[in-house]
C-alpha cells in the first residue's frame, strides 16, 4: 500500500511539472520563424503558383528562405525586404504585410518518384504569418 501511495505521489509531481512546463508554451511559440505569404512566378512551365516560405537567415535587408509551392516543390528564395507597411502606417494588422521580391530555384515533382524537375523564378511574399 506504502508502495502505491508513493508511486501516486510520484506520478502526480512529474504532472504538475509538466503542466507547469506547458504554461511556457507561447514563450516557445515566439521564438518559431515567421512564415511568409507570396506567389512564384516559374520560369520553366510560365505559371504562377502559392508559396509559402520560412525565414532561415537574414542580412540586412537580405533574406534567405526555405519555401513549399502548391505544385510540389521546395525552393531555395534569396530576397529583398522592400516595404514593410509597419514602418509607414500604425496599424495592428499591418505589421502583417512586407513586400519581399525575389528569386528562386527549387526542384518540383517531388513526391518520390526519379522525375523531380529543377525550377526557377521571380517570388513575391508579401503576408506574414506569426504563431
Amino acid at each position: 500500500m506504502k508502495k502505491l501511495i508513493l508511486a501516486l505521489v510520484m506520478v502526480g509531481l512529474l504532472v504538475g511539472q509538466v503542466s507547469a512546463a506547458s504554461l511556457d508554451l507561447g514563450d516557445e511559440l515566439e521564438k518559431l520563424p515567421d512564415m511568409q505569404q507570396g506567389i512564384f512566378y516559374d520560369f520553366e512551365d510560365n505559371e504562377i503558383e502559392y508559396m509559402t516560405s520560412i525565414k532561415v537567415a537574414e542580412w540586412n535587408d537580405i533574406n534567405l528562405e526555405i519555401a513549399y509551392s502548391s505544385e510540389d516543390a521546395v525552393l531555395g528564395v534569396i530576397s529583398y525586404n522592400l516595404i514593410a507597411l509597419k514602418d509607414i502606417i500604425e496599424f495592428p494588422i499591418l505589421d502583417l504585410i512586407e513586400f519581399a521580391p525575389g528569386v528562386a530555384f527549387g526542384m518540383s515533382r517531388i513526391e518520390g518518384d526519379l522525375s523531380a524537375e529543377f525550377q526557377w523564378g521571380l517570388t513575391f511574399s508579401f503576408i506574414k504569418v506569426r504563431f
